[in-house]
This record gives structure tokens, C-alpha cells and sequence, in this order.
């Protein structure tokens, strides 16, 4: 696996398993993605040659937030996300954890 993908899936999952605390809970694609970059300014992960520091805001380069992305989508299909958070917010960008998601990330 890619080292930087490597790096993003450990942060994307000490934020949702709350091993890292971030700002917006993340029950949305979007706010996983902030908590992603809050982790990495945290841990002073640089970005990638030729990308601008990570600003303020937590925006992710390009290349991260496409890696996140296919992490966020092996997490679907390995069972540890479901999509939908509850009865009112049933499709994306809403999210949450599978019922058996430790069990199945092992």
C-alpha cells in the first residue's frame, strides 16, 4: 500500500473509533475530511512536495483528499461504515459506524 495511504487510513481511523478528538463529529464525508487535516497539522504530517502547507481551514492537497476518499469507500465495502447516520439522514455524504465495524476492520 502506498506509504501516504498508509498514513491517512491510521488518522481516518483514530478519528472515527474517537482515539483522536476533532472539531466536527464525523457523521459526514465532509467533516471526516476536516478532522483528517486537523490530525495532520496535530501531528505535523507534511504535505507533499509541491503542495501548499495545510492552512487553518484543514484543506486536504488533492492527492490526500482523493486517498481519503478510496479509504472512506474500502471502509464501506469492508463493512466498518455504513452509510446513513439515522431514519432522517439516510444517504451520503451521511455515515456512521457498522454495528460489527471492530470485528470486521480486524
Amino acid at each position: 500500500m502506498n506509504p501516504r495511504k498508509i498514513i491517512i487510513k491510521e488518522i481516518v481511523l483514530d478519528v472515527l473509533f474517537e482515539k483522536e478528538q476533532v472539531q466536527f463529529p464525523p457523521s459526514q464525508f465532509g467533516n471526516l475530511i476536516s478532522g483528517i487535516a486537523e490530525v495532520m497539522i496535530r501531528r505535523k504530517i507534511p504535505q507533499p512536495t509541491g503542495y501548499m502547507p495545510l492552512d487553518i481551514y484543514g484543506q486536504l492537497s488533492e492527492g490526500d483528499l482523493l486517498l481519503a476518499h478510496e479509504i472512506f469507500w474500502d471502509l464501506v465495502y469492508s463493512r466498518v461504515l455504513t452509510i446513513g447516520l439515522d431514519a432522517s439522514n439516510l444517504d451520503f455524504p451521511w455515515f456512521r459506524l457498522h454495528s460489527e465495524a471492530a470485528t470486521n476492520l480486524k
